[in-house]
């Protein structure tokens, strides 16, 4: 749950820095769309296992595209280089807000 919850805000702050730091055309649209679209990952694995999965994917694109589109400036590198590998280690821890149907049914045997 704190990994999910940890998630969102590095989302959320994604996001806003897309609007905060000087950054390319494709840096700008990339930022909020990845803090978007990782924000919904991070609340949906709340709720599915399999969703963190998509955060792995999200974060790897991250990475690799504060290398492919041109900087707007060094701090926006360095800004998605770290919430890349923070979101990439936060989808990595297992676990979600909600007991699993099986979990579940062993807790009440």
């Amino acid at each position: 749950m704190v990994a999910r919850t940890l998630g969102v805000v590095l989302s959320l702050w994604l996001f806003f820095s897309a609007f905060v730091f000087p950054r390319s055309h494709e840096g700008f649209a990339n930022a909020w769309l990845v803090g978007l679209f990782s924000g919904v990952a991070s609340l949906a694995a709340m709720r599915s296992p399999r969703a963190r999965y998509l955060g792995i994917a999200l974060s790897a694109w991250l990475l690799a595209s504060a290398f492919i589109f041109s900087r707007g400036s060094r701090l926006s590198f360095w800004n998605d280089l770290a919430v890349a590998v923070l979101l990439f280690l936060l989808a990595l821890v297992p676990g979600t807000m909600y007991l699993t149907h099986l979990e579940s049914r062993r807790a009440h045997a």
